[in-house]
């Protein structure tokens, strides 16, 4: 705890979205608290799949107001946010014998902010992963090497924040690269200096040992390793398409959450999302053709429906009636670039009012994730009201 903020050390704090559950769980225990008859519904991989609420049957339901506790917003009232689905490209990989490869090394990108691939898109934070391929792209213009192995991120709904690569440089050159990967630190802290001022690239010998990745003691050909740098480089990442009607809020994105070498070869996971299902299909068809050109097997899945602005809402009224009685001040009624699942309710349920809410959180899916503690206090004391009045 540090002043009026929770947080955990080395690790992601899980208040997203165990404040939600707290919530929850408190209300079942508020035994003097008013409020209509509830149903609390808690469901798994959201962060993920969203299979808890796929797997849902709503006929288990008879409420149709639906208030989602996973928002991190405190005055912030979430009523429609984007669909998304996930794109996964694999490259194939053809080994060679290391011998006479030169010296090993290892390739770092680090101290990114990171962040969440919806709600923190719009902020243009660099991806590691992207980043990893713009630095090999110029190695490979200036010197020879080979790659044994690549890694990147850690979930496709989160910026990379760290990327790495373990590489084999002919020992004559590796000073040569070492003063490239500065070079591109150099780049790099002035194309990010406000979105991300951390940022480093770091190129250091690894002579402890044989480099070995997949199991096998090689690296990739050179066929191999010229399509792995061309596909960190196009495979497509941050914003597509602005909102022209909500100002500030993304209409289309991709980020590429995960990089790693698997059995199969190297796996891209990158997760799409968009508030016009027209437009996430599209996305979704362009990643499928750059597979094809790039040689990639292609596969989609986890698609989730978006959750259109309702017109009519009486869930929505009286959040922003007690809100203003409360605090004295108007609430802000917004969409959100991220999947929520009222989505898939909502495409559940047609006739379900939906909002979404929740304390400040901040830095969400990254170790720096953090709770403003009486942001925590207002919000239940809000929420108590906001059931009273229904």
């Amino acid at each position: 705890m540090d002043g009026d903020f929770m947080s955990a050390e080395g690790t992601t704090l899980g208040g997203d979205n165990g404040l939600g559950v707290a919530f929850a769980m408190a209300l079942l225990d508020a035994r003097d608290a008013a409020h209509p008859a509830l149903e609390i519904v808690l469901t798994t991989e959201e962060e993920t799949s969203m299979k808890g609420a796929r797997k849902l049957d709503p006929g288990l339901l008879q409420g149709r107001m639906m208030i989602n506790l996973d928002s991190d917003r405190e005055g912030i009232l979430y009523v429609s946010s984007a669909g998304g689905a996930r794109a996964y490209h694999t490259l194939p990989v053809a080994w060679t014998d290391a011998a006479g490869a030169g010296r090993p090394g290892r390739l770092r990108v680090f101290g990114l902010v990171g962040g969440h691939s919806g709600d923190d898109i719009v902020h243009e934070r660099a991806n590691a992963c992207e980043l990893l391929g713009r630095v090999l792209d110029g190695l490979r213009k200036r010197l020879p090497y080979a790659i044994a192995d690549v890694r990147g991120g850690l979930a496709s709904n989160a910026i990379p924040r760290e990327a790495e690569a373990s590489l084999f440089v002919p020992e004559a050159q590796f000073g040569e690269a070492e003063e490239e990967v500065r070079e591109w630190e150099a780049k790099f802290r002035t194309e990010y200096a406000v979105s991300d001022p951390g940022v480093s690239v770091s190129f250091e010998a690894n002579d402890a040992g044989e480099v070995k990745a997949n199991g096998v003691a090689g690296i990739f050909s050179e066929a191999s390793k010229s399509r792995l740098v061309d596909s960190l480089l196009l495979i497509p990442n941050g914003v597509l398409r602005m909102d022209k009607a909500i100002p500030g809020l993304p209409r289309t994105s991709t980020n590429v959450g995960i990089v790693k070498l698997t059995e199969e070869g190297v796996r891209f996971e990158s997760l799409v999302r968009s508030s016009l299902r027209s437009e996430l299909e599209a996305a979704m068809s362009r990643m499928e053709a750059l597979a094809r050109i790039l040689g990639c097997g292609f596969e989609a899945g986890d698609y989730y429906p978006g959750w259109p602005y309702r017109m009519s809402s009486r869930l929505r009224d009286v959040f922003v009636d007690v809100y203003r009685r409360e605090c004295g001040k108007p609430m802000e009624v917004k969409a959100v670039h991220a999947g929520i699942e009222c989505g898939i309710f909502a495409d559940k349920m047609p006739d379900l009012d939906a909002v979404s809410y929740g304390p400040d959180l901040y830095d969400i899916h990254t170790p720096d994730e953090r709770f403003r503690i009486s942001s925590v206090e207002r919000t239940w004391l809000y929420l108590l009201q906001v059931l009273r009045a229904l």
